[in-house]
């Protein structure tokens, strides 16, 4: 039996300029964070040859051509697998919230399947390896409208400043914060469910369509990501609250549904209370309202919040990770 084990992300800046409509004629760029939410993917050998897969979709499959979820399927092709294993996977994160749980499980799956398959041929399981394969998952042989950060955020993991090039290369890099800055940071940040779900790739199409109306917007979301990264190397915290608040005045002028009335009350609210910045998670209709307070003023923000549930914010230095590998 194999678990895999890859986490969930927050961007904070920059989102919607890993999309290649946006890249392909000049670089983008964004900060992400993995947190310490999971998803989890469970490979075991099956003595009958059949392929079963449970917790995202129950289904019994003769072989992997048979698979219906279009995740677990292409990384079953991926990987060479096509019969004989169950496959269940488990998120600690509701899907379609904004943090990245749909590339968690794909690279999640690459991770767990690949190292069932070296058990009997080489296979290459580095993490960056893990995140091309699976942007050439979602993005090109599913045709997903989404970018690429996610997938490198939660192969990756920690603090990371990823750069998209036209030329189809990704260059990520460390933040180099110290411990006491990226525990100031995560102290800073506050999650809470919407209650409303939604499809990126549907929100993402609308961004699709006015990409180039939007471009010099998207340039400035770009632009603030050097700008989060120094701030986080050089200690000031308290810069990056203002920033996400630009940040998200930006994004909400991209395209329509991005937000909602519920969805800026609960901001304003926030602000009210002492926040100093926020943006929802992912590409935006619903999911996570990220806050950014300062913790003395966290208490009045969950009373002006208090119909909606909070998700802990405990950041994640690692990327995606086999955590039991038994053979027996």
């Amino acid at each position: 039996m194999i678990i895999s084990r890859t986490p969930c992300r927050l961007c904070l800046v920059g989102g919607g300029t890993d999309v290649r409509d946006f890249y392909r004629e000049e670089y983008g760029a964004v900060v992400t964070c993995a947190l310490a939410s999971y998803v989890y993917v469970l490979v075991s050998p099956r003595f009958d040859g059949r392929l079963h897969v449970s917790g995202v979709a129950a289904e019994d499959c003769g072989s992997a051509l048979d698979v219906q979820h279009p995740l677990v399927r292409e990384a079953l092709r991926s990987t060479g697998i096509t019969r004989g294993v169950d496959v269940a996977a488990f998120s600690e994160v509701p899907e379609g919230t904004g943090l990245g749980s749909s590339s968690a499980l794909t690279v999640g799956l690459l991770h767990a399947l690949g190292r069932y398959r070296s058990r009997h041929s080489p296979v290459v399981q580095d993490a960056y390896a893990l995140a091309q394969e699976a942007c050439a998952i979602e993005i090109n042989r599913l045709d997903g409208n989404a970018g690429k950060l996610d997938q490198f955020s939660t192969a990756l993991g920690g603090l990371l400043h990823i750069r998209f090039n036209p030329d189809e290369t990704t260059v990520c890099r460390w933040i180099r914060a110290s411990p006491e800055t990226v525990q100031r940071l995560e102290a800073h940040m506050m999650l809470f469910f919407t209650g409303q779900t939604r499809h990126a790739s549907t929100v993402m199409s609308r961004w699709r369509r006015s990409m180039e109306e939007k471009r010099t917007v998207l340039r400035r979301m770009r632009d603030q990501s050097d700008e989060v990264a120094a701030c986080l190397e050089s200690g000031d915290v308290d810069a990056v609250g203002p920033i996400l608040h630009e940040a998200w005045e930006l994004k909400k002028t991209i395209s329509e549904g991005i937000s909602s009335p519920e969805i800026d009350s609960m901001y304003e609210a926030a602000l009210q209370a002492g926040a100093t910045g926020g943006k929802l998670s992912g590409a935006g209709g619903g999911g996570f309202l990220l806050v950014f307070c300062p913790p003395e003023r966290q208490e009045r923000v969950r009373r002006a919040l208090g119909s909606y549930t909070e998700l802990d914010v405990r950041l994640e230095a690692g990327g995606t990770q086999v955590i039991l590998d038994d053979e027996r």
